[in-house]
């Protein structure tokens, strides 16, 4: 008998929901080996050793003993379609997996690394919708994820709403959404080898499912070792130098807010650093939400991180107010608290402490009945 007193997040049925305060009756059903997965590091490597299995970053897997085996190697690189899913056709051919594939449209191909996950896909499948309005509608394009650049430059044909989110291809019955929360936890290979699949929910169709009419076939570009477009290297300079008016010139000129510099930051981080909470605000205000609790590659930590550790007090409530998550560790496994603290400001780590509470307390009453 297990007696809860607060609302748990939990699926049902593969959908995210809340479990409220309950009386639970625990009975065993049958046995299966089980292998936990950790929460992961942007910055820790995948591990394929068999003695390190404990320590990998591998999904759960439910197995009879002895079936279980480890992948000898990693793909240096994925090839992946995106293809995406609307709701209707999601919810009518729920438990047909062909049919669901035959409606899906494809939106593009990306090129990323054999360890990426879902949460770091989602910025490049992101930047694809960010660069629709510099191409021609009609073209598909090779996105690249390369270690020099950090961020791809082709584009997407296709404009999805901000509440889509990634559908899990593997199972043998359906397909099942992941909670946006948890895409960190995923790897690419995890849902798809050569397909991913993402469910948009405010996507309107207008023409039967399928591949839209007039669209040619993909162009491949090759964006390993292409420099950066100008506006890119301009917005990433005027970021580092406190240069607002550069900054908005350059966006305006068609730079992307979501480019890293050679030190794996986002604008974002670099802002946070130098300090200055006007540039802070616009890039808020312009960029995607995925930069508010992205990770350095490098430490793992996110913006609110880099604030903290400078002490910089008004930086921190922007990135607060906006959202920005105060219980994200980075890959020390420090909170941005921990780090104020560290900084030798009590105060800020306190003023974050209580923030941090408050959140909590804010949505305790979230729940979806069961």
């Amino acid at each position: 008998m297990l007696l809860t007193y607060k609302s748990i997040p939990m699926q049902v049925d593969g959908e995210p929901c809340r479990l409220a305060p309950a009386m639970i009756r625990i009975s065993l059903r049958n046995q299966a080996n089980m292998v936990q997965k950790s929460k992961r590091r942007t910055s820790m490597p995948l591990l394929n050793d068999l003695h390190q299995v404990q320590a990998a970053d591998l999904r759960r897997v439910s197995a009879p003993p002895g079936s279980f085996t480890i992948p000898q190697s990693v793909p240096d690189r994925l090839r992946i379609r995106v293809n995406k899913i609307s709701l209707q056709d999601y919810e009518g051919f729920h438990y047909d997996k062909e049919k669901l594939r035959e409606a899906s449209i494809p939106l593009g191909i990306l090129v990323v690394r054999g360890d990426c996950d879902l949460e770091t896909c989602r910025m490049y499948i992101d930047r694809l919708q960010e660069d629709l309005q510099s191409v021609s509608s009609g073209f598909h394009r090779v996105h690249y994820q390369d270690q020099e650049t950090s961020f791809p430059r082709a584009l997407s044909a296709q404009r999805l709403s901000p509440r889509w989110c990634f559908l899990d291809a593997t199972s043998a019955d359906r397909f099942y959404r992941i909670d946006r929360s948890q895409e960190h936890l995923h790897f690419v290979m995890e849902i798809s080898q050569d397909e991913v699949f993402i469910l948009d929910p405010d996507m309107v169709l207008s023409q039967q499912a399928g591949t839209p009419p007039g669209m040619p076939d993909l162009v491949v570009e090759q964006a390993s070792g292409s420099p950066v477009s100008s506006e890119d290297h301009a917005i990433l300079q005027a970021v580092i130098a406190g240069d607002l008016m550069k900054l908005i010139e350059s966006y305006k000129n068609g730079g992307s807010l979501l480019i890293q510099g050679p030190d794996h930051c986002s604008l974002l981080h670099h802002a946070a650093k130098v300090g200055n909470g006007e540039i802070v605000k616009y890039i808020l205000d312009h960029g995607p939400s995925e930069l508010l609790d992205m990770a350095d590659s490098e430490t793992g930590e996110t913006a609110l991180h880099k604030a903290a550790c400078q002490r910089n007090r008004a930086v921190c409530q922007l990135l607060v107010d906006a959202g920005a998550s105060l219980r994200k560790t980075d890959s020390k496994g420090k909170t941005p608290q921990e780090r104020a603290q560290q900084a030798g400001d009590p105060e800020l780590a306190a003023y974050l402490e209580s923030r941090q509470n408050y959140k909590i307390i804010g949505h305790e009453d979230l729940e979806t009945t069961v």
